[in-house]
């Protein structure tokens, strides 16, 4: 029984008579599929969803979906200092690496230009993202401790997590569709630049099939680093700006599945 198979039969029986019996059978995929998996992840996101069309949602599932999750940092603020050169180095490093057309055509991205870099280890290997690194990885540690005293997320906690890095960038009505990152934790996203005439709204709970607005959303800055947990469907709105919007990704990957474990 795999969730993301069974997923749009399940949605095709989905009307006003019968939600109840749609969120129950939902429960038994997040009860079955294992953790860490785009089954169990989507199943969690549908399922809150269809309570949210309900209008009666369990306790158990609101606190799963805490907007309290969502941990905002930003780079100056921590460094006390101006970051412009920081990101102005990074957007070059990026654009000389070279993003992909997303050659396998990734639900997450959209719009004009689809265009991102799957493995970014090699900003590791270099400043500044070296030192930006030392950063985010004192944020994550310092967020999951704080994670770690709700009761919701205790089932999703591990004591060490590896990490994949990942960066992506759009021009114009370029956006990120709504999707979860099936095989981490934790994610955060590092913000390189921002569209110069207006802000792309990063939105939280978001759903391509129901009609039903973010739980969840705020307006990235350049310099802010949001983390938060992988099961949240997350999406950029679409936008007609101009200039590039360039971020920088990480997957906190549970020591279950990662070869580059360490503790945080």
């Amino acid at each position: 029984m795999s969730y993301l198979i069974d997923r749009r039969e399940i949605f095709e029986k989905l009307s006003g008579d019968n939600l109840e019996k749609v969120a129950r059978q939902i429960q038994t995929y997040i009860d079955t599929e294992p953790p860490y998996s785009g089954d169990r992840w989507h199943a969690m996101h549908d399922h809150f969803t269809v309570r949210r069309l309900i209008g009666d949602v369990p306790e158990e599932t609101a606190s799963l979906f805490s907007p309290n999750f969502i941990g905002r940092f930003n780079l100056a603020e921590i460094l006390q200092r101006d970051i412009t050169d920081i990101n102005a180095r990074l957007e070059s490093q990026l654009l000389e690496h070279g993003y992909k057309e997303n050659p396998r055509d990734w639900a997450g991205i959209a719009g004009d230009e689809k265009l991102i870099i799957n493995d970014a280890r090699f900003l590791l290997d270099s400043q500044p993202f070296a030192g930006v690194w030392r950063v985010i990885d004192g944020i994550a540690s310092q967020y999951l401790a704080e994670m770690r005293k709700f009761k919701a997320l205790a089932p999703f906690m591990e004591p060490r997590y590896g990490h994949r890095i990942f960066a992506s960038a759009t021009r114009g009505n370029g956006y990120h569709q709504s999707h979860i990152h099936s095989k981490a934790s934790f994610v955060m996203v590092y913000y390189v630049r921002v569209f110069e005439a207006g802000p792309a709204t990063l939105q939280f709970g978001t759903h391509a099939s129901f009609n039903v607005p973010p739980f969840a959303k705020c307006e990235p800055v350049e310099g802010d680093m949001i983390i938060f947990p992988a099961f949240f469907a997350h999406s950029s709105t679409p936008t007609n700006y101009e200039g590039l919007r360039a971020t920088i990704g990480v997957e906190f990957e549970p020591e279950s599945l990662s070869r580059t474990a360490s503790t945080c």
